[in-house]
């Protein structure tokens, strides 16, 4: 239920590594009988790449939800915000189609939170945790997630100096800097990547015959506020709070007093 201090060093160095939950097979069967169901049009394309995109409506399905609050999630997020306690702060799913007659290209490149170095520094980190579940196989041929390791920690110190380069928006452009090359992101399903929310990354467009579906599960340190997803920040507290009504009593810890 908790993290190594080896993939600790790796997430605090390289911005980005992939944990092992260890889900039931049949919870994420689930999960995604239920992503079989929704229509396309509850999906926003986003990108060049997407047929689907971001569903739009609130995860309130049962079957999602047993794996947000999953208590994985939250132990790793107490440790990795040094936090006593945590709670939710956005959930969200993404599909994306297969193109098996596509050429191979990156989507453009964001960072989803842009912050200063006091904020990882201080106690509890003033950040989201944030997990990509992935609820299928990601490999070569199925649109693999790309970041440049390191990029966190290069953005937090230019936002140190230029504050005013922040929106406090979702996806916003990264500072104009030299990363290092972007590498793929594989796993199988059931795993969950944990990424820094200030490390540089993309989509990619892969000729290949497979979905890639995913859910994005974000925690912040309990009664911490700092500005989070501007354009976002309606549907984000409307859906936490419908999520009053639809979690377990033993999880109503999880959100927002």
């Amino acid at each position: 239920m908790s993290i190594h201090q080896i993939d600790i060093e790796r997430f605090h160095t390289e911005g980005l590594v992939t944990l092992s939950p260890s889900f039931p097979y049949a919870s994420l069967d689930a999960a995604n009988e239920v992503i079989d169901t929704l229509a396309d049009a509850d999906f926003i394309p986003e990108g060049r790449g997407d047929s689907f995109g971001w569903y739009t409506g609130s995860i309130l399905q049962p079957e999602l939800l047993k794996l947000v609050y999953d208590p994985f999630f939250e132990q790793v997020s107490k440790t990795i915000l040094r936090a006593e306690a945590v709670e939710l702060a956005f959930v969200s799913l993404r599909v994306t189609k297969a193109r098996p007659h596509t050429q191979m290209y990156l989507e453009p490149e964001h960072v989803d939170f842009k912050c200063g170095t006091s904020s990882v520094y201080s106690t509890p980190v003033a950040m989201p945790s944030s997990f990509f579940v992935w609820l299928t196989d990601v490999q070569a041929d199925n649109c693999p997630l790309y970041y440049r390791p390191g990029s966190h920690l290069q953005v937090m110190r230019y936002i140190d100096g230029h504050p005013e380069d922040n929106t406090n928006e979702i996806k916003q452009t990264p500072p104009d800097l030299e990363y290092a090359d972007p590498v793929p992101v594989f796993a199988e399903r059931g795993q969950a990547s944990l990424i820094s929310t200030t490390v540089v990354h993309g989509g990619s467009v892969t000729p290949g015959y497979q979905e890639r579906r995913l859910l994005v599960v974000q925690f912040k340190a309990k009664g911490i506020e700092f500005p989070l997803y501007a354009q976002l920040e309606e549907q984000r507290l409307r859906h936490l709070q419908k999520l009053k009504d639809y979690l377990p009593h033993d999880k109503l810890h999880l959100l927002p007093e």
